[in-house]
């Protein structure tokens, strides 16, 4: 059986989604005590993730605005430049508080995908 390459993509994409999520549950859970590695490492890998999903759900001559509607657009580019402002912030030494950075950059994370997915869900619905 031969994968094209969306699947392969999507496979990247939820490999990444399940070693972030099981990285920060070790964190949280005291397992990983190093928070501001893990908040360096997810942050990383939810960028990896961003971009994979949107190989994966755009195609290359189509924009975002062309595949999600503008609300959703927003959304996600609101949520994102959120997350550059919490990376750009941890390194001033009054903010180093990384296991909140770590919390917050992971439900940020979390709230894409759920944006993401339940857009999908909703348009194949609608759909028929």
């Amino acid at each position: 059986m031969k994968l094209n390459k969306m699947k392969k993509i999507a496979i990247v994409v939820y490999s990444i989604e399940i070693a972030a999520t099981i990285l920060f549950i070790l964190t949280l859970a005291g397992v990983i005590t190093d928070a501001t590695v893990m908040f360096y490492v997810i942050w990383i890998m939810g960028l990896f993730m961003s971009a994979f999903s949107a190989a994966r759900d755009i195609p290359a001559e189509k924009t975002p605005k062309d595949v999600y509607p503008p609300l959703i657009c927003y959304v996600l580019y609101g949520l994102g430049i959120f997350q550059i402002i919490i990376f750009i912030a941890m390194f001033f030494p009054q903010l180093n508080d990384f296991r909140l950075a770590l919390i917050i950059t992971f439900t940020g994370i979390v709230v894409k995908w759920c944006v993401v997915h339940g857009y999908k869900l909703y348009s194949s619905v609608t759909k028929g």
